[in-house]
């Protein structure tokens, strides 16, 4: 991460810009499969986290470490299904707060329950 720093003349207070960074995830894998690549990342507060959807039929939803395959009681992240055959779509999360580990993972249970296999993911863990 690159931090800029600019002090202004007489005495005034410096000014600190924070570049953020944009971590790209691969919902489903470069190949489609049942998985998040990669499976957890280290972000900053105003990182951005852009998940790309692979083909086939995939969410992001967050969750908590003790219920991985549960939606997040009360506000939570749901970026619903991506179901598609064409440009991959992207939806993106901004880090806002670091002080606990995000959990996420996808919801789509058919053919077979994606979370159950194992397809989870996780920022700062």
């Amino acid at each position: 991460m690159q931090f800029l720093v600019f002090a202004l003349a007489s005495g005034a207070l410096p000014i600190v810009a924070v570049s953020a960074t944009t971590i790209v995830v691969d919902v489903g894998g470069p190949n489609g499969g049942l998985v998040f690549e990669p499976t957890n990342v280290t972000a900053a507060v105003g990182d951005v986290i852009a998940f790309l959807f692979t083909v086939g039929n995939y969410s992001v939803a967050q969750s908590t470490f003790a219920n991985p395959c549960t939606p997040r009681f009360g506000t939570s992240l749901n970026s619903g299904y991506s179901n598609y055959s064409g440009e991959a779509p992207e939806w993106d999360v901004k880090v806002v707060d670091i002080s606990a580990p995000m959990w996420f993972y996808c919801q789509q249970t058919i053919p077979v329950n994606h979370c159950h296999v194992g397809m989870v993911f996780a920022v700062n863990p």
